[in-house]
């Protein structure tokens, strides 16, 4: 126990050394030493946006780092504890247990992350109909035309008819989301390829299912 507090000390002051070196590079002077026993102050406090801006902001961006921060702010400063949260809601909504669905970490970079493309449908079919979340979900993927963040297919067909979450990693290309049929019906989609191929071959099957 004595070497598990020796740790936790000397990890807290070389974060308290870095965080004076940044603050110190960045031009903020630095008054006194910190002893341990002086009072904490406010200096500012910042209000988060609501939780469907970020969402829309993680989505339209693909902000990475976005997405690790909330996932660590669900696990109360934890990573871990985060992933597990998600892990416990999917099984709990959806049924979806670790056997069908493993996350380690937020934006999927990493290769531990193992789901199905099935499983991935199952999650966009319920977050559509979440009246709660589901609206401010759907309008945070991106679409073809219309807005600041276009997708760069060109493909008229599809315009105004898909809104999408595309991944991509090394031989690994990623497309799901939302399709309107011409009939006007719209279909849950997903598609999770390993190996060579092109961003074309993705959308030229989005276009077949949806024509």
């Amino acid at each position: 126990m004595h070497k598990q507090e020796e740790r936790r000390h000397r990890c807290q002051g070389n974060r308290r050394e870095i965080l004076q070196r940044i603050i110190t590079e960045a031009g903020i002077p630095i008054e006194g030493k910190a002893n341990g026993t002086d009072l904490p102050r406010k200096l500012a406090t910042w209000t988060s946006p609501p939780l469907r801006t970020l969402v829309m902001d993680i989505n339209k961006w693909s902000n990475n780092f976005m997405i690790e921060m909330l996932v660590r702010k669900f696990g109360a400063g934890s990573w871990s504890r985060g992933t597990q949260r998600v892990q416990a809601f999917y099984r709990t909504a959806f049924n979806l247990g670790p056997e069908l669905v493993q996350i380690t970490d937020g934006s999927g970079l990493s290769k531990e992350n193992r789901l199905s493309a099935r499983t991935l449908a199952v999650i966009l079919r319920g977050a559509y109909h979440d009246f709660e979340v589901g609206p401010e979900f759907v309008a945070s993927l991106k679409i073809i035309g219309g807005e600041p963040w276009k997708l760069k297919v060109k493909d008229a067909n599809l315009t105004r008819r898909v809104r999408v979450k595309t991944g991509h990693l090394d031989r690994v290309n990623c497309l799901c989301g939302y399709l309107q049929t011409l009939d006007g019906q719209v279909r849950v989609f997903a598609i999770l390829l390993n190996g060579a191929c092109q961003d074309e071959d993705v959308w030229e099957q989005v276009s077949r299912w949806a024509n």
